[in-house]
């Protein structure tokens, strides 16, 4: 067995490994500066004193030499364990988490971390940690919370009695075979905005969807929600790092109009870096504060804020023009040209370019829509492309530009953009099972790309 002290310097959490050898001199710690050393020494001595255990004796070495504070409560366990000479039990190995007082208290701590994980990585049956205000069930890891060393160690004697000879089980993140329900059943018509959700979901797609109040913008985004896999074990570890608590399920962090650039950056982690690996959702898109959608804007171009990452879906929803009426057919919308360009430019060249798709949602008649039957495969297909997308560097779309550049009519277009259709087109020809790009899958790309402004659909 083997106990590991879990070190949580900043924003990155790691296992530490405790090495001890018996000996019948006194306590050695290897490794550490002196006076620290000497100051651990004193205290194990008074704790030992404490507890009744006499004098410590035992030659300590650990993988690192730094915030030896949080590493005193595994150290002092692993010398109650070399005294009882309990390090051999054949069990699963532990992780200890907490900083020690000099009464033998546990520091209450705000939350784990991501200390659960860690343990799970490490393959560790047990985790003793102080007592938290929040909490994250983990399987196959045994959590102990503990008010001071003594309990610690009562609990660290209980679990080696019933855990001798245990081996734990291979983790995995697949899922039961349960029947999944397609996200898109309570849906009825809107069949390219249902494609468009796809192919975000499968690329990582940055999408806006705008038309008249209705329409059926929000509850669209809302199910792009549903159709993202959960988290993998690397994700999760990030994403614990970042909120302080696992789960498998993806972030959705959705920005409101009342909010202004210091409440999206404000706070450790800031609110935007908690849409990490997830989504960011922005209704009401050409209603939001410019400052905060520039703040948006260079953030998911920079990929990280205050040192935490920024990697999400952002995912927009608008009205076609100020009046709401663009895109109605039983309505007119008397928005002059130069309105409807001012209302567009609210948003900005620089956030709009950021988005790879960018569709009308136009109201349906549902009495005569088309009613697919459902997919229950959907959420499958999706995963097994985004493990294709995930493999494809810049250059694999790079080879794509000259038939895009066949294809494109729009003049002046960036590169942003045109590797966008690229990716888009990729996507779509993994949808329909094609090795290669197509004509036909590039001109379907490009018509995922259009702005209100252009007045195409009118």
């Amino acid at each position: 067995m083997n106990i590991f002290a879990y070190l949580h310097p900043g924003f990155t959490g790691k296992a530490v490994k405790i090495q001890i050898s018996s000996t019948k001199g006194p306590l050695n710690l290897i490794g550490f500066p002196s006076l620290q050393t000497l100051q651990f020494k004193q205290k194990a001595s008074t704790l030992f004193a404490k507890l009744g255990q006499g004098r410590p004796q035992a030659i300590l070495q650990c993988s690192t030499s730094e915030n030896l504070k949080h590493l005193e409560s595994a150290l002092v366990l692993a010398l109650l364990l070399e005294k009882y000479h309990l390090n051999s039990s054949m069990t699963p190995d532990i992780m200890v988490f907490g900083t020690l007082n000099l009464d033998g208290s546990l520091e209450r701590e705000q939350t784990l971390y991501d200390a659960p994980q860690t343990a799970r990585i490490n393959r560790c049956g047990l985790l003793i940690a102080p007592h938290s205000l929040l909490i994250e069930n983990q399987k196959h890891v045994n959590l102990v919370q503990c008010t001071d060393i003594e309990e610690a160690f009562r609990q660290l004697q209980k679990y080696l009695l019933l855990s001798e000879g245990v081996t734990l089980p291979e983790f995995s993140t697949r899922q039961t075979n349960a029947p999944v329900k397609d996200p898109f059943a309570a849906i009825l018509g809107l069949e390219k905005a249902k494609k468009a959700l796809s192919l975000c979901a499968a690329g990582n797609l940055n999408i806006l969807l705008y038309g008249p109040p209705g329409a059926g913008k929000t509850l669209l985004l809302h199910t792009l929600g549903s159709l993202l896999p959960p988290l993998t074990e690397e994700e999760q570890h990030t994403a614990a790092k970042i909120n302080g608590k696992l789960s498998q399920k993806r972030p959705i962090i959705e920005i409101f109009p009342s909010m202004g650039e210091k409440d999206v950056l404000h706070g450790n982690p800031p609110l935007i870096s908690l849409a990490n690996q997830g989504m960011l959702l922005v209704d009401e898109l050409a209603n939001q504060k410019i400052k905060t959608l520039q703040a948006i804007s260079f953030f998911l171009d920079r990929g990280e804020c205050k040192t935490y990452p920024t990697s999400f879906i952002l995912a927009g929803a608008m009205n076609g023009c100020p009046c709401g009426k663009f895109g109605m057919e039983e309505e007119i919308c008397r928005c002059s040209e130069q309105q409807i360009e001012r209302y567009w430019n609210k948003i900005g060249p620089a956030l709009l370019d950021r988005f790879d798709i960018c569709i009308p949602i136009i109201p349906e008649d549902l009495l005569v829509c088309k009613v697919d039957s459902e997919n229950p495969h959907i959420l499958d297909t999706i995963d097994q492309i985004r493990k294709l997308s995930s493999k494809r560097n810049e250059e694999h779309y790079l080879k794509l530009l000259p038939l895009f550049n066949q294809c494109n009519t729009v003049k002046r277009v960036s590169i942003r953009r045109a590797l966008s259709s690229c990716k888009t087109a990729r996507l779509i020809a993994d949808f329909k099972g094609k090795t290669i790009v197509g004509k036909e899958d590039m001109i379907e790309a490009l018509s995922y790309k259009t702005y209100g402004v252009d007045r195409h659909y009118r």
